[in-house]
């Protein structure tokens, strides 16, 4: 413990006194609100009253319910008490448990060593303790749950057992779930004790069954029921694995059959969801493909329509009707050239034949 001693000045009168005229105790809480277990001060202050000199040797403070000791002080050499002045010593504690009615009430016990011309009648020193001299001090159990232990609840500033459901236990002032309670909570291959799950320890020739050790070997479709084969009666989603109904874990274009997937045989227009065949809605330029709608992707001269690839009509027709005018247009292009060629040819010959006349005609001379 620390301890700190404290000189408070404060002259008094002299007159005769009782317990409380010279002694009292204080604590010294944050915001005045003293939780139990959370640190505190003890401030004992005496008064020295009279002309008298006194000497401390030790001081105790005592619970009154049970008269249980929870602070004891014993000075390395007397401290001597002035007369007509005040001491005050602190003490670092955790508060403790209140024990009347909330509250804390407490007793001091001194050690004091008397004046030397006293020492005929009490001794060299005198130890007494108050009991007529209660203090008492509200102590509250909590503020939050922290406070109380962990197995408690903070309701209302008190500390309450924490009420658990079936399977869980009290912790850190919160309910925590075992690790198990029956033998269901763990693997086949263990079984629970204490709640917790432990592996079993079968023999070589035994098998395990249903959380236990078994030398009877059950068929295929049963499983060990109070230690005997049984017919297990599985639900329709469930099938039988080593002896034990495990639920079918079915893709999503399946159904539970007898205890079996099977799968739906959804049409190119429907899609499996939730173990059902479902209508697909596509859009008009959307194609049914592996039941699910897809842009159609059409060639050059089709056109999507009806979830399907159809003949453009009137791109086809604009096409041949482009494909006539060029034809018609190097069709006349053609003739064009044809008649040209031909006038040509009429003009080279009559020029020709013009010149086989001049020719005739100048042999004729001749002759």
């Amino acid at each position: 413990m620390h301890l700190k001693w404290i000189l408070i000045v404060a002259v008094l009168a002299s007159m005769s006194v009782s317990a409380a005229d010279f002694l009292d105790l204080s604590l010294e809480c944050e915001n005045d609100i003293c939780i139990r277990g959370h640190e505190t001060e003890f401030n004992l202050t005496i008064f020295s009253k009279g002309k008298t000199s006194l000497y401390l040797l030790s001081y105790s403070i005592i619970d009154a319910a049970d008269n249980e000791e929870f602070i004891t002080f014993e000075a390395p050499k007397p401290i001597y008490i002035i007369p007509a002045l005040a001491y005050t010593f602190s003490t670092d504690r955790q508060v403790p448990n209140a024990t009347r009615n909330n509250s804390l009430v407490a007793n001091v016990c001194l050690t004091l060593v008397p004046d030397i011309d006293h020492w005929g009648k009490s001794g060299k020193y005198v130890s007494h303790c108050y009991a007529d001299l209660n203090f008492s001090f509200p102590i509250t159990q909590c503020l939050q749950n922290d406070d109380c232990p962990g197995t408690e609840r903070c309701i209302d500033r008190s500390c309450v057992p924490i009420s658990c459901i079936y399977c869980q236990y009290p912790s850190d002032n919160t309910c925590k779930p075992y690790e198990c309670c029956r033998n269901e909570h763990c693997s086949g291959n263990q079984f629970c004790e204490d709640n917790e799950c432990k592996d079993l320890r079968c023999e070589e020739e035994e098998f395990t069954i249903n959380h236990t050790c078994s030398a009877t070997n059950c068929l295929p479709h049963e499983g060990l029921v109070d230690f005997k084969c049984a017919p297990l009666d599985c639900g329709f989603n469930a099938h039988i694995i080593d002896h034990d109904c495990v639920l079918l874990n079915c893709s999503r274009d399946e159904y539970f059959f007898n205890h079996t997937c099977r799968k739906l045989n959804c049409t190119m227009f429907e899609f499996p969801l939730n173990m059902e065949c479902h209508p697909l809605d596509c859009l008009d330029t959307e194609a049914f493909t592996n039941h699910t709608c897809i842009p159609s992707e059409c060639s050059l001269l089709k056109i999507a329509e009806g979830h399907e690839c159809r003949i453009n009509s009137n791109l086809l027709f604009s096409f041949f009707l482009l494909i006539m005018i060029l034809f018609l247009f190097f069709l006349n292009k053609g003739m064009h050239n044809f008649v040209q060629k031909k006038k040509m040819v009429n003009i080279l010959l009559e020029k020709a034949k013009k010149r086989e006349n001049i020719k005739s005609q100048k042999q004729k001379k001749t002759l």
